[in-house]
């Protein structure tokens, strides 16, 4: 509450800096702290002045706590820059759009895991560097998780992405910024898992020749089992 004091030398709790101050206003800045003003007259101050200096301090209140917004906006965006560039995944920050993913930026390990500078993707519609050319599954699978994008959704797909050296196999992370709203901006992590991929590719192939060969021998030893069956009988 603000308080006014007449006559400084009459109040007991009152400890002017300097004897000639007669009379002050007090006033609260928020909670920041304490607004005080002085002066050498005893009952200086009336209720239009306790009104002006709360409108004042309103003011300066809402001053400080947009500084403070921003100051905190700042050092979030800064966390969040720092998170972005030394993320050892390729990470990058798109917007969504009627037409598909727009870059806004990626970072240094986008640029080496997929050989596209930086400077090339910024306004360009992603899908046409990363999705493959000549397969329609690889365009519906590109489609779909577009739409599921569009709605605001969070996206965990493993697929084949295009990079300058050929096609890789990658999980994908796609966040929106915000969950539900559709054409949001977002950012999409890109971890590459092709040697993974290119193993369990290896062991169906082996798995298949096995069954192959146990087709074959189960064929081959059927009719000697057979006769070796019937003498035993």
């Amino acid at each position: 509450d603000p308080v006014v004091v007449d006559d400084l030398a009459a109040e007991s709790e009152a400890d002017p800096t300097k004897q000639e101050y007669r009379s002050a206003i007090s006033l609260p800045l928020g909670d920041v702290g304490v607004f005080q003003a002085v002066s050498t007259e005893t009952a200086a101050f009336d209720d239009d002045d306790v009104e002006r200096a709360e409108l004042l301090m309103a003011h300066v209140a809402v001053s400080l706590e947009r500084v403070r917004a921003e100051a905190g906006l700042r050092d979030e965006r800064d966390r969040l820059s720092a998170l972005f560039e030394n993320i050892p995944d390729a990470v990058v920050s798109f917007e969504m759009t009627d037409d598909g993913p727009i870059v806004g930026q990626v970072n240094e390990a986008f640029e080496e895991t997929f050989g596209y500078d930086e400077s090339e993707l910024v306004g360009e519609n992603l899908d046409e560097y990363l999705v493959p050319e000549g397969g329609t599954e690889v365009d519906r699978d590109a489609g779909r998780l577009n739409e599921r994008l569009r709605a605001g959704e969070n996206v965990r797909h493993e697929g084949r992405r295009k990079t300058a050296d050929g096609v890789r196999d990658f999980l994908m992370y796609v966040v929106p910024l915000e969950l539900g709203t559709e054409n949001v901006a977002g950012y999409a992590i890109y971890s590459d898992i092709t040697e993974r991929k290119e193993r369990e590719r290896e062991l169906r192939r082996q798995n298949e020749r096995l069954d192959e060969f146990a087709s074959v021998v189960s064929h081959d030893l059927r009719n000697p089992i057979s006769i070796a069956d019937g003498w035993l009988d």
